[in-house]
């Protein structure tokens, strides 16, 4: 605070305990703003003085997954997906663990009923777009972890927040 001389401290109460915030507040005196982060929080709480109502700073959340550039070229990776497995089935079969997977919904990717890479079936989130189930999940790239909901969610949240092209190609990879 001192060296870069900022007048305004956001703190987040997920990695630091309110007695900790309360004493870097005491410690840093008036002359700084403060703002904190609750817990599991996309907004942002904090008034400049006792005597004045807080303020409420929110974050608007685009999904990338949601726009509709992006849902054409998710749609278009899964059909020349489809098509690079078909060129190259001697191979996949040879070679591919999941080639299974692979077989039994290649078909339907390619109609449309399925997308190749899809959010984590037991983490659903209602707030999420809507995407067509997927034969592989981020998490499928994450073999060997022990997952549970709320990671799961959360993996599902960022995949829709900060989906592209070179996401579903990483999870494909990893199979």
């Amino acid at each position: 605070v001192r060296i870069y001389r900022i007048d305004e401290l956001i703190f987040c109460s997920k990695d630091l305990r309110a007695q900790d915030i309360l004493a870097w507040m005491t410690r840093l005196g008036p002359a700084v703003s403060y703002k904190i982060v609750p817990e599991e929080s996309l907004s942002i709480i904090g008034s400049s003085s006792k005597n004045e109502p807080g303020e409420l700073y929110t974050i608007e959340i685009q999904y990338n997954i949601a726009q509709p550039g992006q849902r054409r070229n998710k749609r278009v990776f899964d059909l020349l997906f489809c098509l690079l497995l078909l060129f190259t089935l001697p191979l996949w079969l040879i070679f591919s663990g999941k080639r299974s997977a692979y077989l039994k919904n290649w078909l339907t990717v390619l109609v449309g009923g399925k997308t190749w890479v899809g959010y984590a079936a037991h983490a659903q989130n209602a707030t999420l777009p809507k995407l067509k189930p997927g034969v592989f999940s981020p998490l499928d790239a994450l073999k060997g972890l022990n997952i549970n909901d709320n990671a799961a969610a959360r993996i599902n949240f960022l995949f829709a927040k900060d989906w592209n092209v070179w996401r579903d190609l990483d999870v494909l990879s990893r199979q």
